[in-house]
């Protein structure tokens, strides 16, 4: 379920290497959700942390989503197959995993391969 619009507030993009140390952080959050339950912590403690990890992720995801706009969604729409992008994108966001190799996002202004 997404967020009111009124609740969603833009946040600039971060760099790669701010979310993979925004993932490692999130990551060592999860173990100490696990300690926490293994410990019996009070049940809403437990859940202050996990609203703590899923914020974490939530803007990493936002800044990898926005890169990808900004760089592979504006070089897809020069090209012819912009369906096969959508279908990509829309598996992407709403769980599905596009069949095939795996690809890399390019580095700004670099042309993305195909």
């Amino acid at each position: 379920m997404w967020p009111a619009a009124s609740q969603l507030r833009w946040r600039p993009p971060v760099s790669r290497a701010d979310a993979i140390q925004r993932l490692k952080s999130a990551s060592g959050q999860c173990a100490a959700v696990v300690r926490m339950l293994e410990e019996r912590r009070y049940c809403t403690d437990v859940l202050y942390q996990l609203n703590a990890v899923e914020r974490a992720l939530d803007h990493v995801k936002r800044s990898i989503l926005d890169e990808h706009f900004r760089v592979c969604v504006r070089d897809c729409s020069r090209e012819a197959d912009t369906d096969e992008f959508l279908d990509e994108l829309l598996g992407a966001l709403y769980g599905g995993r596009p069949p095939g190799t795996p690809r890399y996002c390019p580095e700004p202004g670099e042309v993305p391969a195909r």
